[in-house]
């Protein structure tokens, strides 16, 4: 059994997981202590549930869904924000134009085709941003099955060639 450790570090592991500042890990790192030492000193303090972490992991996954709420709701004003300018690349547009007499307004049926392509580069932009939000909050793990599908048929090539080589049922049998 090891022996027991100083009074004075005692109290300052004491001091670390009454002020809950930092994870069990980083006090016994800090102090130099086993976990057993950190989570020992607690319990016989009477804070055995100082590390417990629930409500944290709790309020975390609650701030994730308020956040994934934000975003659908900001992919939502992207869209909108795309219909509304396809409406208005398309729209009547007037044109002032200087002239001799001064600056006169020229009612047009549409826009100049610069302001056109300003239009759908503003469009695509806000198109690529919605897409953007909606792909990260639906990417539903299809990192890790592709990587268990690839696992998967690396098995079974593996399987395949430690099987012995038969005829197909199609080739005909060798001559005598």
């Amino acid at each position: 059994m090891p022996p027991r450790i100083p009074d004075d570090k005692r109290n300052d592991i004491l001091n670390d997981i009454e002020t809950g500042q930092l994870s069990r890990n980083a006090i016994a790192r800090k102090h130099r202590v086993a976990l057993g030492t950190v989570t020992n000193i607690a319990q016989e303090n009477g804070l055995a549930d100082a590390f417990d972490r629930s409500a944290v992991e709790s309020a975390t996954r609650a701030r994730v869904a308020d956040l994934k709420a934000r975003r659908a709701a900001l992919a939502e004003g992207l869209l909108e924000d795309v219909e509304l300018l396809r409406d208005r690349a398309w729209d009547a547009y007037e044109h002032v134009v200087v002239t001799k007499d001064g600056a006169e307004t020229v009612d047009l049926v549409l826009p100049p085709l610069s302001e056109v392509r300003n239009a759908y580069a503003a469009i695509g932009i806000a198109t690529d941003k919605h897409l953007a939000l909606l792909k990260h909050d639906s990417d539903s793990g299809s990192g890790e099955t592709r990587s268990l599908l690839a696992g998967l048929g690396e098995a079974l090539q593996r399987a395949a060639e430690q099987l012995p080589d038969e005829p197909d049922a199609g080739d005909a049998a060798p001559l005598p």
